[in-house]
């Protein structure tokens, strides 16, 4: 998805522009931080962007496997009855997008 980084690029703006401070985006596989300095150290080994394409193989014949999140469904809450005083923000892109799923 493109379109939901667009949506959240845009999100993030208007909350900064509210004085908002968000939290950290989460990772679910946990292999960000040694991602980021494998890609730090193979860049000082002589490798660069160039040699990695956006599949996730480089030209050196290493290939990453990644495996996402296994999704079960949707958790459907009740709605309480009454007046709501306060907004309700609900943003469910993978249900309205399920190409963004992959």
């Amino acid at each position: 998805g493109a379109r939901a980084q667009r949506v959240e690029y845009l999100l993030l703006h208007a909350f900064h522009e509210l004085k908002y401070i968000l939290p950290d985006k989460a990772s679910y596989t946990g292999k960000d931080a040694s991602t980021k300095r494998g890609l730090k150290n193979s860049m000082e080994d002589g490798f660069d962007d160039q040699n990695i394409s956006e599949s996730g193989t480089n030209s050196m014949g290493k290939e990453k496997h990644k495996k996402g999140p296994a999704y079960s469904g949707g958790l459907v809450l009740e709605p309480k009855k009454g007046l709501y005083d306060k907004f309700i923000l609900l943003l469910d892109f993978n249900s309205l997008y399920p190409s963004i799923i992959q």
